[in-house]
């Protein structure tokens, strides 16, 4: 499972001013290309390989967070329809995919990597 207080740290580096929620119902994790898209709705996945689409799926960079009801109201809706809503959360990151045009196989492997670089700004690897 996600865990909360992991989010929360990755969230408050500097340009955050979030305090995301432990309370578990009111910040939900939302997968921004579905985890049972409508092909027709989200055309630069590569649909002729299944294998591909539930990675991507699964990766974190396909991840945010959203309040409990925002998530509910976006159900398996295609990207164009969901980034008002995601600019309109208070979590940074969130807003961040929001200001996006598109939301492609290399926008979840950019953020991943954005993820990734905020993680080791986090925690550091000191001396072995």
């Amino acid at each position: 499972m996600y865990d909360i207080e992991y989010q929360q740290r990755v969230l408050t580096l500097p340009g955050s001013e979030t305090d995301v929620s432990r309370d578990r119902d009111r910040v939900h994790i939302e997968h921004i290309f579905p985890q049972r898209p409508v092909q027709e709705d989200w055309t630069e996945f590569p649909f002729n390989d299944e294998a591909e689409v539930a990675i991507l799926r699964k990766r974190l960079g396909n991840l945010t967070l959203l309040s409990g009801q925002r998530n509910r109201s976006l159900g398996n809706r295609r990207f164009s329809e969901k980034r008002s809503i995601y600019r309109a959360s208070s979590v940074l990151l969130t807003q961040q995919v929001g200001d996006l045009t598109s939301w492609t196989p290399d926008a979840i492997v950019e953020k991943q990597l954005d993820l990734a670089d905020r993680a080791v700004a986090l925690w550091p690897r000191g001396p072995i």
